[in-house]
């Protein structure tokens, strides 16, 4: 009897100590880098939010997401110049001085497109990017010498 006291002491102890304790689904971020992490989340609820930004910027925080500049400074205010070449500081206050020198074989303009470092130039017609007076004409507009050698006259010679 003994046995079977034993047994069926041992048989509780296993069916009390064996089952697993149900818990309660608790939804919200597992991730642990996220913004919205929930440490007491069992189940990921696929809502997520990550950090923005060279900052790491989450909803919430102060301020906003920042970029990295040209120099690679966080939230920095340096651009490129309109050509795209040079970084330099973006400061309104600030003279030409900073970025510039004498030598202007280095400096960004415009072409008369209104492009920033393009090559297009006004012909002597006054065309931009034109090819300036036809082949055979003395002017603009494609007049020709006449015989007497004014350009677009209307002498002809009666030779």
């Amino acid at each position: 009897m003994f046995k079977y006291i034993n047994f069926l002491l041992l048989a509780i102890l296993l069916l009390i100590f064996s089952c697993d304790e149900l818990k309660p689904v608790i939804e919200g971020c597992t991730i642990e880098t996220a913004c919205n992490y929930n440490a007491d989340a069992t189940e990921n609820d696929g809502n997520c939010v990550f950090e923005e930004g060279c900052n790491q910027w989450c909803d919430g925080d102060e301020g906003e997401p920042q970029e990295f500049d040209c120099s690679s400074e966080c939230g920095g205010a340096a651009l490129y110049d309109n050509c795209g070449l040079e970084c330099i500081e973006a400061d309104p206050t600030a003279d030409c001085t900073a970025h510039c020198d004498d030598n202007p074989d280095n400096d960004c303009v415009q072409d008369c497109a209104g492009f920033w470092g393009g090559n297009l130039v006004e012909d002597e017609c006054g065309v931009c990017g034109g090819t300036g007076i036809p082949l055979g004409a003395c002017d603009c507009d494609g007049n020709v010498l006449d015989e007497c050698g004014t350009c677009g006259g209307s002498i002809i010679s009666d030779k």
